[in-house]
């Protein structure tokens, strides 16, 4: 089973992509009664339902995955093809905020993980993947 937090937080994506009419929920009308994590009540579910609900919600995310910025290392390589230099993401914001050691190791792992939101968002970069369903 998947953890429950996060079965949690993609039920609350998958809520929010349907709107409050829930149409074509599947959670909201599975076998003839709601297994809504959100807005159903505890006492009129089975343990004997929670796999399905877990699963319904799972599978959801799997085909409407969440948007993510590039890596720094994707936006460079697109961007700057011909650009042997390492770029040190830490230009953008703190050395602080980015956990520098400044060894070229820690720079190397940094260039593999996403620009943060807020530094993308003021560089005009788009997300990828996601269909805009929260």
């Amino acid at each position: 089973m998947a953890e429950f937090k996060e079965v949690m937080r993609q039920a609350q994506r998958m809520c929010r992509s349907f709107g409050a009419a829930c149409n074509g929920c599947k959670l909201h009308w599975f076998d003839g009664k709601t297994l809504c994590l959100l807005s159903g009540t505890p006492e009129t579910w089975h343990d004997s339902e929670m796999p399905d609900a877990e699963r319904i919600v799972m599978d959801w995310a799997a085909e409407h995955p969440e948007p993510r910025y590039p890596t720094w290392k994707e936006w460079q390589d697109t961007n700057f093809p011909n650009n042997d230099a390492l770029m040190r993401p830490c230009i953008f914001e703190s050395e602080e905020y980015f956990g520098c050691s400044k060894l070229e190791i820690e720079c190397e792992k940094c260039m593999n993980k996403p620009i943060p939101a807020y530094i993308a968002e003021k560089l005009g970069i788009k997300p990828i993947g996601g269909g805009g369903d929260a």
